[in-house]
């Protein structure tokens, strides 16, 4: 009876701050407006983004637990998706601080060292870092023409002012070098992440 008294005072200290958490961020919305704006949704795109958004938040609990099994822990996986959801709660509340929660709350019912869980989530966020860069750079080198009609008139105008007039070969000369300097640090980063992944599964 303790136990089922105690499982439930904690069920509702969630809900207590979950409710709490709600009226924090929506406190100074005017409810009038609110209703009205409501009446004129198309709730079939809301519940397709909410799909989404659950998949996404889905396979990002399958990602976690694959980091989390190579350390030779079998975490449930309906656990690691609902710490994920943790996350953003924790987030409403103390923004940047859900990565401790989520960690936190699985290592509570996984029986998980909290480091090692910190340490999963450290390499999770290097990685996006790194596909972020990548991304980044393939989009840099794929509008590269546009991005640098941007500059190209003031600097051009900028040089000119001071040494004279610039012919387009130089200029090209000056572009292609640029290019030759963006892939070799592509080429670069990617040997650097398959060399880390490497060392990464040997550890494993």
């Amino acid at each position: 009876m303790k136990k089922i008294l105690i499982n439930i005072s904690k069920y509702l200290v969630f809900l207590i701050i979950g409710v709490a958490l709600f009226l924090s961020v929506y406190r100074d919305i005017d409810i009038d407006k609110l209703e009205s704006e409501l009446k004129h949704l198309n709730y079939f795109w809301i519940f397709v983004s909410l799909i989404f958004s659950l998949l996404a938040q889905f396979i990002r609990a399958v990602r976690w637990n694959m980091l989390i099994e190579s350390l030779n822990y079998k975490p449930k996986l309906f656990n690691t998706f609902l710490s994920v959801m943790v996350l953003y709660m924790v987030n409403l509340l103390i923004p940047r601080a859900g990565e401790i929660g989520r960690c936190t709350v699985l290592a509570k019912y996984e029986n998980i060292p909290f480091a090692k869980l910190v340490g999963t989530v450290f390499i999770e966020r290097t990685a996006d870092l790194v596909v972020m860069i990548l991304l980044a750079i393939i989009i840099f080198l794929w509008q590269f023409k546009y991005v640098m009609a941007t500059f190209e008139k003031d600097r051009i105008s900028s040089v000119v002012n001071v040494f004279g007039n610039i012919s387009e070969v130089k200029q090209k000369n000056l572009f292609d070098f640029e290019h030759i300097l963006i892939y070799v640090g592509v080429i670069l980063l990617v040997v650097y992440i398959i060399v880390k992944l490497k060392n990464f599964r040997k550890k494993g």
